[in-house]
Formats: C-alpha cells, sequence, structure tokens
C-alpha cells in the first residue's frame, strides 16, 4: 500500500497544468524550432479512424525540408524521397510547383497551380505551430507535461473545439467532441519527434528519426532530373476531375464488394432512385455527414430508394467493420475499386450522385455542409421518388 502511494505521489509531481515548469518547457522548444533553416529526417506516419487504433494507412518516407519564412501560408519548400533510396524523389513543393512522381506507374505529375491545401505541413513546422497557439491561447487549451527518463511528454486538450494544423495559421472551430495532440521533446535538443492526433474523425500518429538540423541539404533545383525519361509526365491543370460533368450521363457501371463480404452490382438496383457517396475514413466532412444519411435510410426505408456509401482511402475491412459499428452505419457500405473513382470523376471526397430509376445522374453535389447539403438533398429525392 505504502508503495502504491509513493507511486501514484511521484506520478502526480510529474503532471504539470501550464505551470512555470511547463511553459519553460514549451518556450524552449518553441525557440529551438524557430531556429530550423534546413531539416533532413527519416518519417512515418500512420492513420486511423477516431477511437480506433488499427492502422487504415502507413506511409514512410525521407525528407528535407527548407524553411522559407517569407511564405506566410506555407512556409517551407519540401522534397520527399523513398526510405529505400533517398535518390528517388516521390513529392516535391518549392512553393509554387507540386510534383508527385509515382515509380510503380512511372509517372509524374505537376500542379502548377499554387495548392498550398493540398500540402501537409512538415513535422516541424506542425509541432511549431501547435506550441506557439498553445501559448497564445491559454484558456482554450488544458496542457499537461510529464517528464520520462529519456523524453517529455506534453498532452494537448482543446475542450470542445477541433484545432487542425492544415497551413500556419490553425483551422479553429467550436465541436460537439474535443481534439487533442501529444508531442515527445527530445530533452537534450528540447526538439519534438514523435505526435499524435486525435480529431473527432481521424487520429494519426507521426514519428522521426535520424534528424539533422541546419545542415546544407544536396537538392537538385531542377526537379526533371530526378525523373527519369521513360515516366509519362502529366499536367494535373488540364486533368482535373470535374463530376459535374457526369450529370445527364449514364452512371457507369461498377461491381463492389461490401464491408461484410456481400457484392453489390449497379445492375443489382432496378426501379429506384439511388443516392451514392464516394467517400473516405478519417475525411472529417464524410464523418459529420454519417448522421444524416442514417437519418436518410431511415425516412425513404419503404421507397423505392437505395443509399450506398463507397470508400475511397481504406480497404481494411475489419477496420471498417469497426468504423460502420461506432457510427451505427445501416445502410450498404461498399470498398471502391482501382479505377471507380476516375470513372465517376472524383476529385476528392465526399461527393454526392444522385442517379434516377434509369440509372441516369441527375445531380452531382461536392463537399458537405450539415443542413445545407441535407436539405438539398433530400428536396431533390423528395421531387425523384
Amino acid at each position: 500500500m505504502k508503495s502504491s502511494l509513493i507511486v501514484f505521489i511521484l506520478v502526480l509531481q510529474s503532471v504539470i497544468v501550464f505551470s512555470q515548469k511547463s511553459t519553460e518547457v514549451l518556450n524552449k522548444t518553441l525557440s529551438n524550432l524557430e531556429n530550423i533553416n534546413t531539416a533532413s529526417y527519416f518519417s512515418k506516419s500512420s492513420f486511423s479512424a477516431p477511437g480506433d487504433t488499427t492502422k487504415f494507412h502507413s506511409y514512410s518516407s525521407y525528407k528535407k525540408i527548407f524553411m522559407d519564412e517569407k511564405d506566410s501560408v506555407y512556409p517551407a519548400n519540401v522534397y520527399s524521397f523513398l526510405p529505400g533510396d533517398t535518390n528517388k524523389l516521390e513529392y516535391s513543393f518549392d512553393g509554387q510547383l507540386r510534383t508527385d512522381i509515382n515509380w510503380k506507374t512511372q509517372t509524374a505529375t505537376f500542379d502548377t497551380v499554387n495548392r498550398k491545401s493540398g500540402v501537409m505541413l512538415p513535422f516541424f513546422i506542425k509541432t511549431k505551430s501547435l506550441i506557439h497557439y498553445a501559448l497564445e491561447n491559454r484558456e482554450d487549451v488544458k496542457i499537461h507535461l510529464t517528464n520520462y527518463q529519456d523524453s517529455i511528454k506534453i498532452d494537448f486538450l482543446f475542450p470542445e473545439m477541433m484545432v487542425e494544423f492544415v497551413g500556419i495559421e490553425p483551422f479553429v472551430k467550436e465541436s460537439e467532441n474535443n481534439s487533442s495532440y501529444t508531442i515527445w521533446v527530445d530533452p537534450q535538443t528540447f526538439l519534438p519527434f514523435k505526435y499524435i492526433r486525435k480529431m473527432p474523425h481521424q487520429s494519426s500518429w507521426n514519428k522521426i528519426h535520424d534528424i539533422s538540423i541546419n545542415e546544407e541539404l544536396n537538392i537538385k533545383k531542377n526537379i526533371q532530373v530526378y525523373i527519369p525519361a521513360n515516366f509519362d509526365i502529366r499536367s494535373n491543370e488540364n486533368n482535373r476531375l470535374n463530376p459535374k460533368e457526369m450529370e445527364g450521363r449514364k452512371a457507369p457501371l461498377f461491381t463492389l464488394e461490401g464491408i461484410y463480404g456481400d457484392t453489390i452490382s449497379l445492375n443489382q438496383i432496378k426501379s429506384k432512385v439511388l443516392l451514392i457517396q464516394f467517400t473516405g475514413v478519417g475525411c472529417g466532412a464524410c464523418h459529420a455527414s454519417i448522421p444524416f444519411l442514417n437519418r436518410l435510410s431511415s425516412e425513404f426505408s419503404s421507397k423505392k430508394f437505395e443509399l450506398i456509401c463507397i470508400e475511397n482511402w481504406s480497404s481494411n475491412k475489419s477496420g471498417l467493420k469497426r468504423y460502420a459499428k461506432q457510427n451505427d452505419i445501416d445502410f450498404k457500405f461498399l470498398i471502391s475499386s482501382k479505377n471507380l473513382g476516375k470513372n465517376y470523376k472524383v476529385p476528392a471526397v465526399p461527393v454526392f450522385f444522385i442517379i434516377n430509376k434509369k440509372h441516369i445522374i441527375e445531380k452531382v453535389i461536392l463537399g458537405y455542409k450539415k443542413g445545407d447539403t441535407d436539405e438539398k438533398i433530400r428536396q431533390i429525392l423528395e421531387e425523384m421518388i
């Protein structure tokens, strides 16, 4: 009993809630992050559905980062290489041009449009933005600091708020749920090396190692040098998918497997109005739409209507089953095939296709906004059924 009490006291002493000590640690870590001009490291990221530790997707890379403080939106140039061969570039962003190189399909895609919203923040910028925001908004965050022998663990909890760091300025909005981050800091360098992020719609992990700071990085400025001569070079400017073009056309056929092993084909669904949602586990807007879709499935259950959700981001059946159970999904939940998204010209999720009884696509709705999208879809369905 006495030993248990001692352990409890030691643990209690190690947890600090925005005390002078935690402020000192955060300020020292932030200062070191702000002094980074270049960085290179190996990185591994994983993603899962909320409340589920099963990884839906993992991604490893070797990164070289050049900070660019002049850019107020995305203050870094990023070069990402294959971890097994650090001479093979797979992704880069230099502030204006985004390049994606796929070594399996032997293609390289250039995007000359400045699409910074589609570029993930590098590890050190994300953690720097998190610490800076927490220090500036102490009333909105609960911070716990725990000292270990080889690391300092810092927990950030944002009660009833969703705080995301997708650019140098965080995305913040009120939420029925909490969001949280945990970072681990090296007590020798006072630099973070791991974080866990938990959002209402997705959890993710990122850990880096073999870190070099402020050393000269060898990068060829002409990105085409990294692309083999036999690769197919494309431009996203001329190949942007626009699902609105599908309105008035026959819906492309499909035969897909459901998460419970059943198989559904479009040809099986006859004399019914069909609503198809292309979705992705971990997509915030997709997750937000589930309560509406559940209500819709119930409201129109006795009528000539079918609702199908097609998962685009994961094929992990066990994880998708848990996701469906956690969200009380009671409509058909199918796993997409390789080319189905392209056939329907899906650029991102969620996208809704409303299809009439003759399998003609009547309406395409991009994205989801609670209330507005609900009303729009319900009104169209009531007119068609």
